[in-house]
């Protein structure tokens, strides 16, 4: 599939470049977005494998290192460079390598965890919302709206007599990586990256007493503060879940070993957890085998 995604990358880089930068400056953004994309794929698979999955705490802290701080900074490195040697501007090379490093890792860090937890099969995730849960979710996505749109929709932020902190978000990812898991924590991160970036632009909310730059930087780390601690959160408690359910498992085993049983995981093919046969009847022997 690597040469479909190479192709859908050009055009999408041109036209979201132009008119602000050439047709040649476009295609040499583009080629260290697909460079960026090959590393990133690379580093993922020999780190973690495929299918990759966030389910776990050490997967994050992977993805973490290798998306979006190895890959990200390295392809940044040529992206600054192409932007200072072909673009008017009084910003550093060291300056654009930063903005660029943090565009990329932080695109990386709010659309992946959104395509893996909603476009692959969900083993051991918190359930998508039922009929049950529909209410629980409208009112966490109604409430991060609310927020959202009251924090950052301010113009006069420093002046106001009480200031609202954009921190007030935290609780809503927290709430979303503990009760909906990663799909949760992932989607929730999304909509606070869309709703703050788009009021940022529009010079509103607390990022935009500083210059441009300086506010883009605040911005990124803000949302970056945000989406790594909701999906930490997310991975592990889903880890935990597991964990759980194992030794749930395991007790029935044991409890029931002498009766002679087989237990295995219904939900991966080929990996028992548990085979258990008892020769207590037969040999007055027991025996328990572990994979």
């Amino acid at each position: 599939y690597w040469p479909a995604f190479a192709c859908a990358i050009v055009p999408a880089e041109i036209l979201a470049d132009w008119p602000t930068f050439s047709i040649k400056q476009a295609l040499m953004f583009a080629a260290v977005n697909i460079l960026e994309a090959v590393l990133t794929a690379v580093f993922l698979k020999h780190s973690i494998g495929l299918p990759l999955k966030l389910d776990r705490l050490r997967h994050v802290a992977l993805f973490g290192f290798f998306a979006l701080v190895l890959a990200s900074g390295l392809a940044a490195l040529l992206g600054a460079a192409v932007y200072t040697a072909t673009a008017d501007g009084e910003v550093s090379y060291w300056a654009n390598w930063r903005i660029w490093w943090f565009g990329d890792g932080l695109g990386l860090l709010i659309i992946t965890p959104v395509l893996l937890s909603w476009f692959q099969p969900q083993i051991q995730d918190k359930p998508s919302p039922t009929a049950k849960r529909l209410p629980e979710a409208a009112l966490l996505l109604v409430t991060t709206i609310a927020v959202g749109i009251w924090i950052f929709s301010q113009s006069e932020y420093l002046t106001n007599q009480f200031p609202v902190s954009p921190m007030l978000l935290l609780p809503m990812t927290i709430w979303a990586a503990g009760r909906f898991g990663m799909r949760g924590a992932a989607s929730i991160n999304l909509l606070i990256a869309a709703i703050s970036i788009y009021c940022t632009i529009n010079q509103l909310g607390p990022f935009v007493s500083m210059q441009a730059a300086d506010n883009v930087l605040r911005l990124q780390e803000y949302i970056a503060a945000l989406a790594l601690s909701s999906l930490t959160l997310a991975a592990l408690l889903q880890e935990l879940n597991l964990q759980n359910e194992q030794l749930k498992i395991l007790e029935r085993a044991i409890d029931a070993v002498n009766d002679g049983i087989l237990i295995a995981d219904a939900r991966a093919k080929d990996n028992p957890i548990i085979y258990a046969v008892s020769y207590t009847h037969l040999a007055g022997d027991s025996q328990m085998t572990l994979p």
